[in-house]
């Protein structure tokens, strides 16, 4: 089995919420420029994601399309706790990509080359070796398909995956409902196809104004032995962390696989979903349940979800028979 939960300690693991998809400065077009960078707004945005829990911030700014790194070049007061990470969202012909754990910066707003040399001066700029990489953001938004996609992932091992849940995609009505790319995330693990998903809100507004309810969902559990940078880089690597919808005080506590045999708890009751293939192989309403994953599935995946809303999406544990990883 290919667990990226297997070196966990769960008994002292750290929950490091982060978002690897979000704005705190909008784009401007006239003068290729972010203006004030301390200005109320973009201050206001940044204390809103702190206020509700998020302590790491890889914000996908443009244009330009530059890291909002270090956290202290940019926002006045910045709380000891809060850690940065450089990122960016870049546009291409083919799509938008988040350079998680990278210091390269582009100033027009698409990318003058192919998306292949885009990744290579993303990946050339990453500031751990050991850790971040390339994220595909909304593909079903851009149009990136089954084909699109596995040709993305196939380029290097450091193109993590794909942006399962874009939130402002799922509710903004002029994008036809198209933020929930879960669909395609089975369809790729199902192929065999290697892809960590990740959760983001892709919002442009601070979170408590009165369009943040419905707008400002979704984020990143980063399961990590210290509170770091390189070992939050690490987490996005290796796939040791899950996706919330929303806060989340719904968490795993324990994702384990012994032989086929996948066990999973949870702080408290829920319905904990083992899905295949697009498919929901079995729900336990409970804080403790197992499953041993049939030959026929290569891969398995968990969500669950309580009686509040919140709902929290495991990256995909891929059987030995599989090609996926």
């Amino acid at each position: 089995m290919q667990d990226p939960y297997d070196e966990i300690e769960w008994s002292s693991v750290h929950r490091l919420h982060s978002i690897n998809h979000e704005h705190t400065f909008g784009a401007n077009r006239d003068g290729w420029a972010w203006g004030n960078e301390n200005e109320p707004g973009p201050r206001r945005r940044f204390q809103t994601l702190y206020d509700r829990g998020i302590r790491h911030f890889a914000l996908s700014n443009y244009y330009p399309s530059k890291p909002t790194y270090p956290l202290r070049a940019f926002f006045s007061d910045v709380p000891a706790d809060a850690i940065g990470c450089p990122n960016a969202e870049h546009a291409t012909p083919t799509g938008h990509f988040c350079s998680v754990g990278s210091t390269f910066a582009t100033h027009p707003e698409t990318y003058d080359g192919s998306w292949g040399e885009l990744f290579d001066d993303i990946l050339g700029a990453l500031q751990f070796p050991n850790g971040g990489g390339v994220v595909i953001n909304h593909p079903r938004r851009s149009d990136i398909g089954f084909e699109t996609s596995r040709e993305l992932l196939a380029y290097d091992p450091r193109v993590l995956g794909i942006e399962v849940w874009n939130h402002r995609g799922v509710v903004l009505p002029k994008y036809r409902a198209r933020g929930n790319a879960t669909a395609l995330w089975d369809e790729l693990l199902s192929a065999g196809i290697h892809t960590f998903g990740f959760f983001n809100p892709d919002y442009h507004r601070a979170w408590d104004c009165p369009r943040a309810g419905s707008l400002a969902r979704g984020r990143n559990i980063l399961l990590v032995d210290e509170t770091t940078e390189e070992a939050a880089g690490r987490a996005y690597r290796e796939g040791r962390f899950y996706g919330a919808l929303d806060g989340s005080g719904l968490a795993f506590e324990r994702i384990e696989t012994t032989g086929r045999t996948v066990t999973i708890e949870t702080n408290q009751p829920a319905a904990i979903q083992f899905i295949s293939r697009g498919e929901t192989l079995r729900t336990t309403w409970s804080t403790a349940t197992a499953y041993t994953i049939e030959d026929v599935y290569p891969y398995v995946r968990i969500e669950a979800h309580d009686d509040t809303g919140e709902r929290i999406f495991s990256q995909p544990i891929v059987t030995e028979t599989s090609s996926a990883c």
